[in-house]
């Protein structure tokens, strides 16, 4: 309205297409949250920081011209559908709008790089390239949404597609415009993010971190929407801490970022929700197991005011919770919410699905736990059998070191041998061998090849190699090194060797 006002008082008849178009969004976008769907609430916050700037067109003299009336408010209604969620509605709507326009024309165009965005959010990465390499040959766009579109791309290209290499090329084209001072504050940070996690995929750990820390300092001294903004960024921040192993600096991020939510939007939000899951995560990493279920009891409390139990996200924090439970000793209530959440989930994605075979898996856990074999056994071949229609290679490899553990417990190390050496061979073809997620592997494989007397050499040999690759990728200090340590010290016991079994053991209750 303020802008509106003063564009009048310039003495302009109408308000520029530009800022037609703005306000097109900003109530399509109102009119969207007036439905009062409950799922529109979890994305609101974030979509709003989404609406265009209307303080962009005065001094954007390449705005797309206006279109009709019809097209504005149809394509408006799009926008709002994919800023609060609803990806899928989107691609069909545009995909129809995109019959009605002429091929090469700024209304086409328009459209087409909204679809482009919408089947990336919708996970069809494939189609997203296409739209969006497309709409990239226009000249129908301003520099903004050049380089904002090349970052949707980029991102599709080194996420989904594992293009890590063309992702970079690419950026290569759109960097200096949107490293320019009169950029979005926003573009510049989605653009340092992206280069985070291209040197995270080329192994380069520190400049991912410190690209990290400079796309969150961009929002720095900003407005309240850019602190929201900021705070996503330290989650993703966290969740790389997690992945290279450092969970108490993940815990700082996640933390921060659960403060800015709680002073913008209230304890009961969803987003406020969300950052504690996190946080349950890093004091898993960090073994307060306890603490963890407490922190996520709290987060399935405001979800649940929030979705209905068939929501994804009710379902997945549901699933992580049951885990928790079951391994804080609340075994029975732990395969009840399993049970609910398996249904449920079965129900809503269908028995192939991945979240049911990772349900599965983790209720085989505590079945393992509780020495209910049988039970834990059929659990896992369904996960594996589920994997293997997936063709999710990395994800088999965790379920057959289940299977393996199941088969340590009936006593049956031979068995447990092979399993464990298939599991470890996938898990060296997806990741390399020196990657830190085939240490648990390995110890599954000492763990077997030490119940065979024979075979004890091997293990140690083996328990020494999952040792050397914690200590490589994630320290010495690391809890992981704890269970190639216990095997170690444990072969040294057997061995005689009882001042080598006792610090080694030691060692390894302290981790």
């Amino acid at each position: 309205m303020d802008a509106w006002s003063a564009t009048c008082q310039a003495g302009a008849s109408e308000p520029p297409p530009c800022l037609q178009q703005a306000a097109g969004q900003a109530q399509a976008f109102v009119a969207a949250l007036s439905t009062g769907a409950a799922a529109t609430s979890e994305h609101a916050a974030r979509a709003v920081l989404d609406l265009p700037d209307p303080s962009r067109c005065a001094a954007d003299e390449t705005a797309l011209a206006a279109a009709d009336a019809d097209f504005d408010l149809a394509w408006s209604r799009a926008w709002a559908h994919l800023a609060l969620g609803d990806s899928q509605a989107t691609v069909g709507q545009l995909q129809a709008l995109l019959r009605e326009t002429k091929p090469n024309s700024a209304p086409h165009d328009r459209a087409l790089a909204l679809l482009g965005r919408a089947q990336a959010s919708a996970g069809s990465p494939q189609a997203a390239s296409r739209s969006l390499r497309e709409v990239l040959d226009s000249e129908n766009l301003t520099t903004s949404e050049r380089g904002a579109l090349t970052l949707v791309l980029a991102e599709v290209l080194a996420g989904e597609l594992d293009r890590p290499d063309q992702a970079g090329v690419l950026l290569k084209t759109v960097r200096s415009d949107i490293e320019s001072s009169d950029e979005p504050v926003q573009l510049r940070s989605a653009l340092l993010e992206l280069d985070a996690q291209l040197a995270q995929v080329g192994g380069d750990v520190e400049s991912a971190r410190s690209l990290y820390a400079a796309a969150e300092s961009v929002f720095a001294e900003q407005a309240d929407g850019e602190r929201l903004r900021a705070a996503t960024v330290a989650l993703r921040r966290g969740s790389f801490e997690v992945s290279v192993g450092d969970y108490g600096e993940a815990m700082r991020h996640f933390r921060r970022a659960q403060r800015v939510r709680t002073e913008l939007l209230g304890l009961s939000h969803p987003l406020v929700a969300e950052a504690l899951t996190e946080v349950a995560g890093a004091w898993i990493g960090e073994g307060e197991l306890v603490a963890a279920r407490d922190t996520l009891e709290t987060a399935v409390a405001i979800f649940e005011s929030t979705y209905p139990r068939e929501h994804p996200t009710m379902l997945r924090t549901r699933g992580r919770l049951a885990l928790l439970l079951g391994l804080t000793g609340r075994i029975e209530t732990s395969l009840v919410m399993f049970d609910d959440v398996i249904t449920r989930e079965t129900k809503r994605s269908g028995e192939n699905s991945d979240p049911v075979a990772n349900y599965l898996t983790n209720r085989a856990v505590l079945l393992l736990e509780a020495k209910r074999l049988d039970d834990a056994k059929a659990d896992l071949d369904r996960a594996l059998s589920i994997r293997k229609v997936l063709g999710d290679d990395d994800a088999r490899a965790s379920v057959l070191g289940q299977l393996a553990n199941v088969a340590l417990q009936r006593e049956d190390p031979t068995t447990a041998e092979r399993l464990a050496r298939e599991a470890l061979s996938l898990h060296e073809a997806a990741l390399g061998e020196e990657h830190p997620m085939l240490s648990p592997g390995l110890v599954i494989l000492g763990n077997a090849l030490s119940e065979q007397p024979e075979r004890e050499p091997e293990a140690r040999a083996t328990y020494a190699r999952a040792l050397a690759i914690v200590e490589a990728t994630q320290g010495k200090d690391h809890s992981n090194a704890a269970f190639p340590l216990a095997g170690l010290g444990q072969l040294d016991a057997r061995a005689g060797d009882n001042a080598a079994a006792r610090s080694r053991l030691t060692r390894a209750i302290e981790l």
